[in-house]
């Protein structure tokens, strides 16, 4: 099976091209060429490498974010313009989720946090399960503090792997010594996130999960979101 994935969330977007979950080629976005100029352009320098033709895609996959309202109205417009122009169908990927799926297969646990603007970070918390991330909760908008707070009361043993493109941010946190001392370990997410995104695609694919143009839709994860985020931790530090 052949994947397109997108990634526009920000600055430091991708494209990939994938056949079943292995990655043939990747193109990262690092000038300031605009999206809308780059993109199509990188996408048809990886399937002309390739020699794929635009007719032998058989997914789209693309972030939904959350992240930059701009790049992810180009990244969507795209997936869902090549979707209807070659007639198939889209994996819609969140952007935490493929950050998560990205950390080593070691703990149970794995915080992802990523810059939300007005001094707050998008978040969330996943539990491994049969070697699957699980959602725990939902993903939010937060302050940093305030996530690491809620993490220790749902993981009050230690042990969460955190990942996130600035380390220094989580690292600088008043309640971050405590926590490593327990064995919460900080890992860098500054990398292109496409080869991930198409990898969750497939496996929605072979789950029969994928969607349609018109389906497709941002997720920007708004304020309210945090208002229903945890409501504390379940005993035995399960997040409820």
């Amino acid at each position: 099976m052949l994947i397109l994935s997108l990634d526009t969330c920000n600055s430091r977007g991708s494209a990939a091209l994938l056949r079943d979950d292995r990655v043939l080629r990747c193109a990262v976005h690092e000038a300031e060429e605009e999206y809308s100029v780059w993109l199509l352009n990188a996408v048809e320098g990886i399937l002309r490498t390739e020699s794929v033709a635009w007719k032998d895609i058989e997914v789209f996959a693309v972030v939904t974010g959350p992240g930059s309202f701009t790049g992810l109205r180009v990244g969507l417009t795209t997936a869902k313009g090549l979707a209807e122009v070659c007639g198939k169908k889209i994996a819609a990927v969140p952007r935490l989720e493929a950050l998560a799926s990205m950390r080593p297969p070691e703990g149970d646990w794995v915080a992802v946090a990523v810059e939300g603007g007005r001094g707050e970070i998008y978040c969330a918390l996943y539990r491994r399960v049969g070697g699957e991330l699980k959602l725990e909760g939902q993903e939010c908008v937060l302050a940093a503090e305030e996530f690491l707070n809620r993490v220790a009361r749902a993981v009050p043993d230690g042990g969460v792997i955190w990942c996130t493109p600035g380390t220094e941010r989580i690292a600088a946190l008043e309640g971050w010594a405590e926590r490593a001392a327990l064995g919460d370990k900080l890992e860098n997410a500054d990398v292109a996130l496409a080869p991930a995104v198409g990898k969750i695609g497939y496996a929605l694919a072979r789950a029969g999960k994928l969607v349609d143009a018109l389906a497709l839709d941002a997720n920007y994860i708004r304020r309210p979101d945090a208002e229903r985020f945890w409501e504390g931790a379940r005993a035995g530090g399960h997040a409820r």
